[in-house]
């Protein structure tokens, strides 16, 4: 079952808001409903609409990320939200629950998708498989905002 690390917001500051409301949510809250795009080069049109002046590398990075939320990660799909203003290590764990929303839930949530928590807080040691190839600092550290991470020991986390 594929698993996502999904961050709630760049420092943490949508932690609460995601546990609470049970949903993962991405940044770029100035684009509209992303739900009728039929591909990656029209998101990456819409991107550079509402970006102009952005780098080859920026779009193409932004696009990547905010296409896998929006069309990649599907329902039944694991996903880790590092915990950043617990400042340790610390991933609440879920499970998607709905496909990709656009629905303003408070002024900085706009794109979401439904989860159910699993475990609020568990240990990032204790959940990767064969993730010694992928430190903690790479979870939290990561400028990327959202990507695909190996499978997860998911026998001790079926609800």
């Amino acid at each position: 079952m594929p698993s996502w690390v999904v961050r709630a917001g760049k420092e943490g500051e949508q932690e609460k808001l995601a546990l609470e409301l049970s949903v993962i949510t991405i940044g770029w809250n100035n684009l509209p409903d992303l739900s009728k795009l039929s591909s990656k080069d029209d998101l990456e049109i819409l991107y550079q609409k509402y970006h102009p002046g952005s780098s080859r590398n920026k779009i193409s990075n932004q696009v990547r990320q905010i296409w896998n939320f929006v069309k990649r990660i599907k329902k039944n799909d694991f996903v880790l939200i590092p915990l950043k203003t617990k400042n340790s290590q610390i991933l609440s764990m879920g499970i998607v629950e709905s496909d990709y929303e656009y629905k303003q839930i408070a002024d900085d949530v706009k794109h979401i998708r439904h989860v159910r928590w699993l475990k609020e807080v568990i240990s990032y040691q204790g959940i990767l498989l064969s993730v010694s190839s992928l430190p903690y600092s790479h979870l939290i550290g990561c400028r990327e905002l959202l990507f695909q991470v190996p499978l997860l020991k998911t026998q001790n986390y079926q609800a």
